[in-house]
């Protein structure tokens, strides 16, 4: 609604401009007035008895009509949004070459010679004749050439692999669910979108409403931690989008710490997020926005799933 406002008047201004224009003109090149009653009622006289009109009056009378028509048609048209969707590039997997190390132990264990006296040792694992060859691994930096040295002892035919312990780091911010809040901005008339990690940060909410705005919400957690987070989601949208400002709200829900961001908004209770949000409801959608509006959803589902890659 306020955008079809804006374009009413911008409208009304254009004809002002063009109605001003066109008299200027007029009374300039042929000396006629456009708001005097006097000066049309002479040009039906003239042209009732076919008296000779300037074929450029006639020529300037359309011209100006046309110009006026078009403009104001390009002024109130429906635009489409430029969004321009985040894309990963590709990896494509390389496989290794052969280090020119393994090439050459190779070649020369096919040509070595026995000599007479010597004594040969086993290989330390015996290899089975109808066992599948394993594919070669990547060659560490330092190789002891073959047949340096042989082993004191035997080896044992069986050895147990020692499997190393592992850790699991437990998560920064457990997995919490809020439906309150989702309810909350619900009856409110925003669209609800899933709750993004951002900077290792579960997010409580992720709201959008028309006019590009945006609300995003967490619990427990402090408005410089918070702010961080819009900082990073505003340079995504920097990177992606184009003359499009998404306006983009921030609440922290029982904030922790004891720095304080005035952009920010913080709520003691649910009651209080409540009373906000009744005062501050999405405005309605108009059905020539319904397109864009779709866009813009889309784009923040797209912007919600590649930041939980990052």
């Amino acid at each position: 609604m306020k955008k079809n406002f804006e374009n009413i008047l911008l409208g009304l201004l254009w004809l002002l401009a063009a109605t001003l224009g066109t008299t200027f003109w007029f009374n300039t090149r042929f000396g006629f007035n456009l708001f005097s009653g006097a000066h049309w009622d002479y040009l039906a006289t003239q042209q009732a008895s076919r008296a000779p009109v300037s074929f450029w009056f006639y020529f300037s009378f359309v011209a100006a009509t046309f110009i006026t028509l078009f403009v104001l048609y390009l002024l109130i048209k429906p635009r489409r949004r430029n969004i321009k969707m985040p894309q990963q590039q590709k990896t494509v997997p390389t496989t290794p070459a052969a280090s020119p190390t393994t090439i050459e132990n190779k070649s020369d264990a096919s040509q070595i010679n026995i000599i007479p006296g010597t004594v040969q040792h086993a290989p330390t694992t015996p290899v089975a004749p109808n066992a599948t060859p394993t594919p070669p691994r990547p060659p560490r930096l330092n190789i002891a050439p073959a047949n340096t040295f042989a082993p004191a002892t035997p080896m044992p035919s069986t050895m147990t692999p020692t499997i190393p312990a592992t850790t699991t780091t437990p998560l920064v911010q457990t997995k919490q669910d809020w439906p309150e809040i989702r309810e909350i901005f619900s009856m409110a008339g925003y669209v609800i979108k899933p709750e993004p990690f951002i900077n290792g940060k579960k997010m409580a909410l992720l709201a959008i409403g028309t006019d590009e705005v945006l609300y995003l919400g967490a619990v427990g957690i402090s408005t410089s931690q918070m702010q961080g987070c819009v900082n990073k989601l505003q340079q995504i949208f920097r990177d992606t989008l184009d003359d499009i400002e998404i306006t983009v709200n921030a609440f922290v829900l029982n904030p922790t710490g004891t720095d304080a961001d005035e952009s920010v908004l913080t709520f003691n209770s649910i009651d209080e997020l409540r009373h906000y949000m009744n005062e501050h409801r999405n405005t309605p959608l108009d059905t020539d926005d319904a397109e864009n509006f779709a866009a813009y959803s889309e784009y923040i589902t797209t912007v919600i799933e590649y930041i939980g890659k990052l």
